[in-house]
């Protein structure tokens, strides 16, 4: 496990439609939430923590 500085702390992803199975509110509630992005790209060259994607698809059982 790795601490301290060395953490992550987030990961954006937008999503460029407005037909979402799930809204940011509801991914907070959570502790996971699991799913795939389709076309997924980053959104800010040169840093790794923004993407932007074309659809969320959630995986399984979860609404």
């Amino acid at each position: 496990m790795i601490l301290g500085q060395f953490r992550k702390k987030a990961t954006q992803v937008t999503v460029n439609t407005l037909d979402h199975p799930i809204d940011n509110d509801e991914i907070m509630k959570r502790e996971s939430v699991k799913c795939r992005f389709e076309n997924l790209q980053p959104s800010r060259p040169g840093n790794p923590m923004y993407y932007k994607a074309d659809n969320i698809i959630l995986l399984g059982n979860q609404k």
